[in-house]
């Protein structure tokens, strides 16, 4: 068999087709000569599992253990390569992907340009991508930005700096109703609440709110004694006059005539509760004897009580001959009636 070398016996190919084969030996079958396809001996190459050596200058190519060998022939380098397989004249050898190939002199050099990457991580924030040990590291470029809080208008970011707007609000508190308002720099948030009218004129029973006017009795500056109320009575040709001279009830007092010898005295507020009023009468008027008691003059009969939470009833009797216990006016001078209260 003549040497691969010779390009007499084994011209060389013009143009190289994937289909070409080459002459190889199987290191796994008893080193039997056989041969591969352009193809085949490319995805081998790409699949990167094994490496290459350029030992001897003659013989045919080996691949044992993951270790191409290919010789550096240099027997007929004056006549070049004759032949390859079925390819004759000059052969044109090109790198594919992930393969490089040098041309020194004679040699051919057939190596990986890249190593395979078989993992990506992500560390720093700057700096220039690495590739080391099949390890591709990509930083995870990032700007730094500078955070400023100053003056007005909307928000801003230039090149690096973020500038958010703190302007100084002027707080008010006009009105009483209405949504609160933002006009420039003015925050106005009315003061919400109900217009209310307090009174403390009584001084017991549970606190109220009628409408806008709320109650609440004057427990404390009562504790211990009564409310009074002194008011004095007249009767001139059968018309009933009154007044209070003293009146710690709060509200007013009105007098009124219901009949002979009975009369009404209405507070416009008191609370008279039953059971805690206590009514006291001084009547100067005095009339004759009854009828079998002898000479002399008696007093007239004068009652007052509570009738109803608001209104003290005044009675006066007759007591002078056969006429005990008719209703009469008061005879003709001042007649004083003291109502008092007692706390609950």
């Amino acid at each position: 068999m003549a040497k691969i070398s010779n390009t007499s016996a084994y011209p060389i190919i013009s143009s190289l087709n994937s289909k070409d084969y080459v002459i190889l030996t199987d290191a796994s079958n008893s080193l039997l000569t056989k041969s591969c396809t352009i193809s085949q001996l490319k995805d081998f190459i790409d699949s990167g599992s094994f490496s290459l050596t350029t030992n001897g200058s003659s013989g045919a190519s080996t691949l044992i253990n993951g270790v191409l060998n290919i010789p550096v022939y240099t027997s007929g380098v004056a006549a070049g390569v004759g032949s390859l397989n079925s390819l004759t004249g000059a052969v044109n050898i090109a790198s594919g992907p992930g393969l490089s190939v040098t041309l020194l002199g004679n040699g051919i050099t057939i190596g990986l340009s890249t190593l395979p990457v078989t993992s990506l991580t992500t560390n720093g924030t700057s700096g220039a991508s690495t590739l080391a040990s099949q390890a591709l590291n990509i930083p995870e470029y990032q700007g730094a930005i500078t955070l400023v809080t100053s003056g007005s208008g909307a928000a801003t970011l230039v090149g690096d700096t973020l500038t958010i707007p703190n302007t100084p609000l002027t707080l008010t508190t006009n009105g009483t109703a209405g949504a609160a308002t933002l006009v420039g720099t003015t925050l106005n948030i009315p003061l919400y609440e109900e217009g209310l009218t307090v009174s403390t004129g009584l001084t017991s029973g549970p606190a109220t709110l009628v409408g806008g006017t709320l109650s609440i009795p004057n427990y404390g500056s009562n504790a211990g004694s009564p409310l009074i109320a002194v008011f004095n009575l007249s009767v001139t040709a059968g018309v009933l006059t009154g007044s209070a001279f003293v009146n710690n009830f709060g509200g007013t007092w009105t007098f009124s005539k219901n009949g002979t010898g009975d009369y009404g005295a209405v507070n416009s507020s008191a609370s008279l509760v039953a059971g805690y009023v206590m009514c006291i009468v001084d009547n100067p008027n005095v009339t004759a004897a009854p009828s079998g008691a002898g000479s002399g003059s008696y007093p007239e009969s004068t009652v007052a009580e509570r009738k109803s939470t608001t209104e003290i009833r005044i009675q006066n009797f007759d007591l002078s001959g056969t006429g005990v216990g008719v209703a009469k006016d008061f005879a003709g001078s001042t007649v004083w009636v003291e109502v008092r209260s007692y706390p609950i």
